[in-house]
């Protein structure tokens, strides 16, 4: 489904590394009326309370002295704020299977009711239905309405980063989206991984590593802390389902939720030494550094074995920066695909994926959004095109109307 290209869209994404809030304007999804304004912040610690403040502050500075014509605004949560939870339970009625899931949740969630929860199928049999959990605080999601209700904007959509990367991946028309396949979004100082099957995200995973380490100008040491070392051990070696790790900013809880998982930490001579070996590795090469980073591909392939999907073959990888990485000549165990051989976009898409896959939220994974669940009754879904056609109507007239006191201006 494709934007009204006569009206204007704001686009809201989170820099929790580079500690920047970003804003894309745009009319429709024409990428010819990208407009990209930023705005830096000053915080080590941020959470859930201080995203809704960077949003305001952000919001507001970009408002200020605009005139804007009642825009559709999408924001774009960091992946840190979502939690991804796979069940798996018999295959019976449909309202027998929502109860069940509702009980394993309730299982392993106590503030269960504290989150917003999207459920999607993602693989079934004649025995068994495999759902995907999507949650987010539901005092992020309220606190996100009542920010663009004080700024009288219309709040269209609320997704996150991975997922919108994954949209906007798949809206590029790339040969290998029907495919098995993972999808390297590489930036100067960080990595996302997503999994992605029959054009659905099934998995993601956030590393502190980025095109300056794989050219050699950021060493390990400079991007995993002591405290993200322990939960990059954690990962490994456990293989959390669906845990997003934040590698980008520290707080209390990283720390605790370390000293809690303490027993868990011990593992295997072998695995050990792989992951001290990755941390401390002194490797010179991009190359090898690049191979360095598939092991985390490796991971998701472990994880998804779990439950039963086949191994990923195909790795799109998408570098926001110039890197040293020949891709036709590397060696793996993977059918490397240069994105940027597969796509028109030009380097301002690339780089800010994550937004420009907002403007399809509607066309993929839309499971994994969270919208105000009236706008996905049917009622609501009327009343919004009606005021979409409302707004088509209202901004044609006013830019007539604009015209013409100009042309009387003039005479």
């Amino acid at each position: 489904m494709s934007l009204s290209k006569n009206l204007e869209n704001l686009v809201i994404g989170f820099d929790l590394k580079k500690c920047k809030v970003s804003i894309l304007h745009t009319l429709g999804n024409d990428v010819t009326s990208f407009e990209i304004s930023e705005f830096e912040y000053n915080s080590e610690f941020v959470n859930e309370n201080k995203i809704v403040d960077l949003l305001s502050n952000a919001v507001g500075s970009y408002l200020k002295g605009k005139t804007m014509e009642l825009p559709d605004v999408y924001i774009v949560l960091p992946d840190e704020l979502v939690n991804i939870e796979y069940i798996r339970i018999p295959f019976m009625q449909s309202n027998r299977m929502n109860e069940s899931l509702k009980t394993e949740l309730l299982k392993l969630y106590t503030n269960y009711y504290d989150y917003e929860i999207n459920s999607t199928i993602i693989s079934k049999n004649k025995k068994t239905v495999l759902y995907a959990n999507t949650m987010v605080a539901k005092n992020v999601l309220y606190a996100c309405q009542n920010t663009m209700k004080k700024f009288n904007l219309n709040l269209r959509n609320i997704s996150y980063k991975s997922n919108a990367i994954c949209n906007s991946f798949l809206s590029s028309g790339s040969r290998v989206k029907h495919s098995n396949f993972a999808f390297a979004n590489i930036c100067s100082d960080c990595t996302s991984f997503m999994y992605v099957r029959n054009e659905k995200l099934i998995d993601f995973i956030n590393i502190p590593l980025g095109t300056d380490y794989l050219n050699g100008s950021q060493s390990e040491s400079e991007s995993i802390d002591h405290t993200s070392a322990e939960f990059l051990k954690y990962n490994l070696s456990n293989g959390v389902d669906g845990t997003l790790i934040d590698f980008g900013f520290k707080n209390e809880f990283m720390k605790k939720f370390i000293e809690s998982k303490n027993e868990l930490l011990k593992e295997s001579e072998k695995k050990q030494q792989e992951v001290d070996e990755f941390l401390n590795t002194k490797d010179s090469g991009a190359q090898k550094r690049f191979k360095s980073l598939l092991k985390y591909v490796d991971l998701i392939n472990d994880r998804i074995q779990k439950y039963d999907f086949p191994i990923i073959e195909n790795l799109v990888v998408n570098f926001c920066d110039s890197t040293k990485i020949d891709l036709e000549n590397l060696v793996t165990d993977y059918n490397i695909v240069d994105f940027g051989s597969e796509t028109d976009f030009n380097s301002e898409i690339k780089y800010n994926l994550e937004l420009n896959g907002m403007l399809y939220a509607v066309a993929y994974n839309k499971g994994q959004n969270f919208v105000d669940k009236e706008k996905q009754s049917l009622l609501g879904k009327i009343t919004m095109y009606f005021s979409i056609l409302f707004r088509s109507v209202q901004n044609f007239l006013s830019k007539t109307f604009k015209k013409d006191k100009n042309n009387a201006n003039k005479k």
